[in-house]
């Protein structure tokens, strides 16, 4: 079995090339629940732009991923994602725990994507508190895929995510936490170890990131084991002109070893508070 709970999967395709269904199966050949949460997921595409995302069970019937929603709805306009609803077995609208049941993104005069969440009954939510992480993989315990540097590499990296921040301005403050389980990590004798997190900022790499060297930044090996870290940043004239800003680690001269994380959540404040999904 391999670690995410299934032995063996059947994919589909459409006519772009796109993976528009997956079933994953034990060794039996038999539908299984994986970690994902689901044994089976099916995807819409308009061209390469994802339109629609269902979860199934192990009986074929729509399945409430982790108690919330069994569908994510999508529309776009030029390639650009400009919304997305969450809805239930039904196909009916529904609100996540967090409170909302639709996060809309809309471009402000100066070109910055803003994102806005709308609950069930039309209204807007606040933003402090909600998760602007956004697209991170997880299990149905939270954690991610273990993630294994290459080995005695300068600046070997990988992304997990992004964070759209929503609408936001020059000195307001901003907090990331995530939770980094770490196993067999050793350094390159003679080299300078190092793991940070960091992140491009609209695919450059010219302003600063709310996930950065401030949450996360190791020179020394970690032992086995897990580590909480927070960090709060203050959002500059620059970086309030931003719309994306990706969810990253660095890792240098790793001789072994692999590391994961869950509860990656970035939210408006400057106080990190209790996890919740990413939009």
């Amino acid at each position: 079995m391999m670690p995410a709970g299934y032995a063996s999967r059947c994919i589909g395709y459409d006519e772009e090339g796109n993976i528009n269904s997956v079933k994953y199966l034990d060794e039996d050949g038999s539908s299984v629940i994986t970690t994902l949460g689901y044994a089976e997921i099916h995807r819409a595409f308009d061209g390469s732009d994802l339109v629609s995302e269902k979860y199934y069970g192990v009986d074929g019937l729509p399945l409430l991923r982790a108690g919330e929603y069994a569908e994510i709805s999508q529309q776009w306009e030029n390639g650009d994602l400009i919304s997305r609803t969450y809805l239930d077995a039904e196909g009916n609208p529904i609100e996540r725990r967090d409170g909302y049941t639709t996060a809309i993104w809309k471009r402000n005069a100066e070109g910055v994507n803003n994102v806005q969440f709308i609950g069930q009954t039309g209204e807007a939510t606040a933003l402090e508190g909600l998760n602007l992480a956004t697209d991170v993989s997880t299990n149905t315990e939270g954690w991610s895929e273990w993630m294994t540097p290459w080995r005695d590499t300068e600046n070997s990296c990988f992304n997990i995510g992004y964070a759209n921040l929503g609408p936001k301005a020059e000195g307001d403050s901003y907090s990331s936490q995530v939770e980094i389980e770490f196993k067999g990590v050793s350094s390159e004798p003679g080299k300078q170890f190092l793991f940070l997190t960091q992140g491009a900022q609209d695919g450059k790499w010219t302003v600063g990131n709310v996930w950065n060297g401030e949450l996360v930044n190791l020179n020394e090996v970690p032992e086995d084991g897990v580590y909480s870290f927070t960090s709060t940043v203050v959002i500059d004239d620059n970086m309030a002109k931003v719309s994306r800003f990706d969810l990253g680690f660095r890792c240098d001269y790793w001789a072994s070893g692999s590391f994961r994380v869950r509860n990656v959540k970035v939210e408006k404040g400057d106080t990190a508070t209790e996890w919740s999904p990413g939009v």
